[in-house]
């Protein structure tokens, strides 16, 4: 077999070498071209992913702000309006407690006009029939005399 002779040896493993580091080196270089263009893709992707998330914190954190000082803004603006409508209430309340008052107080006034009149009737008819009535009882007590 010729290919394992001892006189070729030393010729095969000097051109499979060569032929060897001609192949490996061309391969080397294409190929690192492309994992070279490859990792730089790679680091832009990450990079702009890395910028957009920064920015999207920066505008979630001022989202964040912007919510915190509308809540302050609408908890007092609710409270106003609480007192408001408290102060309201109040209002209400005072000026129908007062329209009672003048409706028992009218109330009264006219129960007590009822009463007075009530009063001068029976005065008036206490005064018709108390002579009525002295004669019937003198006439009484005469005859029982």
């Amino acid at each position: 077999m010729p290919h394992l002779d001892l006189t070729y040896l030393f010729n095969q493993s000097f051109w499979c070498i060569i032929v060897f580091l001609l192949v490996y080196f061309t391969a080397s270089r294409q190929f690192y071209n492309k994992y070279n263009k490859v990792l730089t893709n790679r680091k832009e992707v990450i990079q702009n992913y890395i910028a957009q998330s920064n920015k999207m914190l920066l505008k979630a954190s001022n989202i964040q702000e912007q919510l915190e000082k509308s809540k302050k803004e609408l908890s007092l603006k609710l409270k106003e309006q609480e007192e408001s409508l408290r102060a309201k209430i109040y209002d209400t309340k005072q000026r129908r407690l007062s329209i009672l008052k003048n409706e028992i107080g009218s109330r009264n006034i006219a129960h007590k006009l009822f009463l007075n009149k009530m009063k001068e009737t029976l005065a008036k008819d206490l005064k018709k029939y108390s002579s009525d009535i002295e004669e019937k009882i003198n006439l009484y007590l005469f005859e029982k005399k």
